[in-house]
């Protein structure tokens, strides 16, 4: 699942989720929502991430689902 990759990308990075919303202007509550699995990755949320954190491009660009 996509979302618990970015999920253990942000914590083995210490990325915490307020500096994730200001640096990508998504709502802390999507943000909370979203690494949690309650909700799904966004088309637009993935270009936000991809933006403010290039060095998550490996994963969230891949096309290949992992179990």
């Amino acid at each position: 699942m996509l979302e618990a990759q970015l999920w253990q990308f942000f914590k083995d990075e210490g990325i915490t989720r307020q500096e994730m919303a200001d640096k990508t202007g998504l709502a802390i509550g999507y943000i909370y929502n979203l690494l949690k699995g309650f909700d799904p990755l966004s088309a637009s949320a993935k270009y936000k991430i991809l933006s403010a954190f290039p060095e998550t491009a490996m994963f969230l660009l891949n096309k290949n689902k992992t179990k």
